[in-house]
């Protein structure tokens, strides 16, 4: 379904996410990209990050710092969700 709509930054954000079920602060995933090597330019990530929740594919806490987390529409576009949420 989103895989089509997605860029490929946005997807390795999503399959980063996947992959903490608690959350990650936008300073962690600064982090991971600079230490897993994603290649995602540092002042494209924030951006990436935004458009991600405006598409419903990640939402973010009420925490501080702010604390990112996919949903179960991103998890279907990584191929890691157990199908669409039920009517």
């Amino acid at each position: 379904m989103g895989e089509n709509i997605i860029t490929i930054n946005q997807k390795k954000v999503l399959e980063l996410l996947a992959t903490h079920g608690m959350g990650l602060t936008m300073e962690e995933i600064h982090n991971y990209n600079t230490r897993k090597k994603l290649e995602i330019p540092a002042g494209e990530l924030d951006t990436v990050v935004e458009e991600l929740v405006s598409l419903r594919f990640l939402r973010s806490g009420i925490e501080d710092p702010k604390r990112y987390y996919i949903t179960i529409y991103g998890m279907n576009v990584v191929g890691k969700g157990a199908g669409p949420p039920w009517p």
